[in-house]
C-alpha cells in the first residue's frame, strides 16, 4: 500500500483525538442490486465490520459505511484501502455527485488507548453488531434491529468528555469564513450542491448562536431562504433541509457530519480531509477558546431513564427495580441477582448481559460518577453472607444515592490579543498542508 501520508503523524495530541466514521457513495451498472453483491463480497473476503446499504440518490448504487476509527492508524487506512480496492475491482465507480460523509465523534478517544487499538477494537465491535439482511427488495449488511444507537459503536473506547458547543460553533465559523478556500479541495460539483449546501456568508449568523439548537435553526432558515445551485450540480436548485448542509448538526450529540467531500478512491485525499477537520477542532479547542473554572456538582440519580432506553426493555425494568429497592433490600444492599431474575423473568446468563448493557447505556448517556465509574454498585456473594454458590444470583446490585459531575463554565473565545488564527490550517502538520495545497492547485488552479 502506497500513501504519501501513511508514515506521517498529525499534530493532534493523544487526549484530543476524535474518531471519524466514513460513509462512501459509489455507482455500479447493476444499480441497487449491487448492494447485495457487495454484501456477499464483504462476507467472502472477511470484512464483516463494514456496513453496506442502498442510498436512493441519483447515481448512488451503494453506500459503504466504516465504523468510527482513527485515520492516523495503519489499521484504519489499510482497511479503507482494501475495501475500496475490492469495490473498484468489482465494477464500482465514482460518478458525478457521489460524496464522502465524515461523522466526527462528539467525544474524545480515551488517552490510554492507542490509535491502532481503538480502530481495531471499534471494527471488531462492529463485526459483532452487523448482519446480512434480505428485506425482499435488496440484500444489505446493516446493524441488528434490536440495538440502540449507543450499542452500535465501541463506546468503551471514548472518554466521558464531550466536545463543547463553543468548539462546534467556532469550527463552523471558520469553515464558513473560508468556504471558498475549502471549495478548492473539491470539484466544482461540490461547491454549490443541494446535498451539501454551502456555508458561504454564515459567519454573522453563527456568531449570534447561543446553543446547538439555535445553530441548527438559524442556519436552516438562512439556507432555506438563500441557497441556490449555480447550475453545475444535477440535483435541483433549492435547499433540501438541515441534513443536506456542508456541516450537518442533526446527529449531535453523537457526531457532527461533514458532507462536502466528493467521493474519491484516493486514500491520501481521505486522510488529508479527515485530518484537516479534526485539526480544526483541536486548534479551536486549544488555541482559540478559554475555559472558566471547573466545579464539582452533586446530582440526584435519575428517577427514570426512559429518555435513553426504549420503554419496556429488560434494562429499563432492571433499573426501575434497582431504584425501588435502593438501600432497602432484606440484605441491606440493593436487590439480589436471584430476585432480579425472578421478577424480570430472565436467566442468570441474561442477567449478566443485561447489567453489562445497562451500565454501557448509562455511561453513554453520561449518567456516571465523576471518576467514570458506574452508578450501579455490585455487592459480592460473600459480602451478602453466602459462603459459596452462584456469584451472579447471590450478588446484590444497588444504585448510588447521588452522583457527582464536573461542570465547566464560561467557555468563550480568547481575547483578540491572545486568540489563535482562524485559518483552516491552524495547527495542521506540514505534510498534510502541502498535500492539500497541491490538490487544490490541481483541481481548481484559479
Amino acid at each position: 500500500m502506497t500513501n504519501n501520508l501513511l508514515n506521517t503523524i498529525s499534530n493532534i495530541p493523544s487526549d484530543q483525538r476524535l474518531a471519524s466514521g466514513i460513509e462512501l457513495e459509489l455507482w455500479h451498472a447493476d444499480g441497487r442490486s449491487s448492494v447485495g453483491m457487495f454484501s456477499n463480497l464483504l462476507e467472502q473476503n472477511g470484512f464483516l465490520g463494514i456496513e453496506c446499504k442502498s442510498d436512493g440518490s441519483e447515481n448512488v448504487s451503494l453506500e459503504i459505511a466504516f465504523p468510527p476509527m482513527d485515520y492516523d492508524s495503519y489499521f484504519a487506512q489499510k482497511l479503507y484501502k482494501d475495501v475500496t480496492d475490492l469495490a473498484e475491482s468489482n465494477g464500482f465507480k465514482v460518478k458525478k455527485g457521489n460524496g464522502i460523509h465524515v461523522h466526527v465523534s462528539c467525544k474524545y478517544i480515551k488517552e490510554s488507548i492507542s490509535s491502532e487499538s481503538f480502530s481495531r477494537s471499534s471494527y471488531e465491535h462492529a463485526e459483532s453488531c452487523l448482519e446480512k439482511v434480505d428485506n425482499g427488495y435488496v440484500i444489505s449488511r446493516t446493524y441488528k434491529r434490536n440495538l440502540t444507537e449507543s450499542q452500535k459503536y465501541y463506546s468503551d473506547g471514548f472518554s466521558d468528555e464531550q466536545i463543547t458547543f463553543e468548539q462546534i460553533k467556532d469550527v463552523s465559523f471558520r469553515y464558513s469564513k473560508h468556504q471558498l478556500l475549502i471549495n478548492r479541495f473539491f470539484p466544482k460539483s461540490r461547491h454549490k450542491n443541494s446535498f451539501c449546501a454551502s456555508f458561504t456568508n454564515l459567519e454573522t449568523i453563527i456568531e449570534s448562536c447561543q446553543n446547538i439548537d439555535d445553530l441548527k435553526l438559524k442556519i436552516k432558515a438562512y439556507l432555506r431562504a438563500n441557497f441556490r445551485s449555480d447550475g453545475i450540480g444535477d440535483y435541483g436548485s433549492m435547499y433540501r433541509g438541515s441534513k443536506f448542509q456542508a456541516i450537518n448538526y442533526t446527529p449531535y450529540p453523537n457526531t457532527i457530519e461533514y458532507r462536502q467531500a466528493s467521493t474519491s478512491l484516493s486514500l491520501d485525499r481521505l486522510v488529508a480531509w479527515v485530518r484537516l477537520i479534526n485539526t480544526m477542532h483541536f486548534h479551536t479547542s486549544k488555541n482559540r477558546l478559554e475555559y472558566g473554572n471547573e466545579e464539582i456538582i452533586t446530582l440526584d440519580v435519575p428517577s427514570s431513564i426512559s429518555n435513553i432506553l426504549r420503554r419496556g426493555t429488560k434494562q429499563e425494568m432492571i433499573y426501575n427495580l434497582l431504584l425501588q429497592r435502593q438501600n432497602t433490600s432484606p440484605c441491606g444492599r440493593g436487590i439480589l441477582g436471584s430476585d432480579i431474575c425472578r421478577i424480570v423473568n430472565i436467566s442468570k446468563q441474561s442477567l449478566r448481559r443485561q447489567l453489562s448493557e445497562l451500565r454501557k447505556s448509562l455511561k453513554n448517556a453520561s449518567i456516571i460518577n465523576d471518576n467514570g465509574s458506574s452508578i450501579i454498585v455490585t455487592h459480592g456473594f460473600i459480602e451478602n453472607g453466602f459462603s459459596s454458590g452462584d456469584g451472579d444470583v447471590n450478588c446484590s446490585y444497588d444504585l448510588v444515592s447521588y452522583m457527582t459531575k464536573k461542570q465547566t463554565s464560561d467557555i468563550q473565545l480568547m481575547s483578540s490579543e491572545r486568540i489563535g488564527t482562524d485559518s483552516i490550517y491552524g495547527s495542521l502538520d506540514d505534510t498534510t498542508y502541502q498535500f492539500i495545497n497541491t490538490e487544490m492547485n490541481r483541481l481548481n488552479p484559479n
